[in-house]
């Protein structure tokens, strides 16, 4: 009875010990698999900055103000008529909430390109009530 108790203990005890085992290797094969996928995932990343500088390079070239003037001259963008002076909206950094009231031009300042929508939708707001 006495060497029953000890062997079924021992079986335990293999058994927690294996499974114990079986996770650790588990873990080291998942982070070895990390390891081989970041080189791979480094080169994406460059690959990504590359095409990143290369579009903003492209931007560049398309908004220089050569370009834009001689994409006025084509027939295609001849319903383009350049706006007047009270139409025109000059951003600034700064408040995205301070909206100067001028009767020719208004000074809209900006914390970043994106705010621009919601404070539109803001102007459209008050200018409605």
């Amino acid at each position: 009875m006495m060497n029953l108790a000890v062997l079924l203990r021992l079986f335990i005890c293999l058994f927690v010990l294996g499974g114990f085992l079986y996770l650790t290797i588990d873990r080291q094969n998942q982070i070895t698999e990390m390891r081989f996928a970041i080189p791979q995932i480094a080169k994406e990343i460059e690959e990504i900055k590359e095409e990143n500088t290369r579009l903003f390079y492209e931007i560049e070239c398309f908004e220089n103000p050569i370009q834009l003037m001689q994409l006025t001259r084509l027939a295609e963008y001849s319903h383009l008529k350049h706006p007047y002076s009270n139409e025109i909206l000059t951003v600034k950094a700064g408040d995205p909430f301070t909206i100067i009231e001028q009767p020719a031009i208004q000074e809209v300042s900006l914390p970043s390109k994106l705010s621009l929508a919601a404070l539109l939708l803001n102007y459209s707001a008050r200018k409605e009530d």
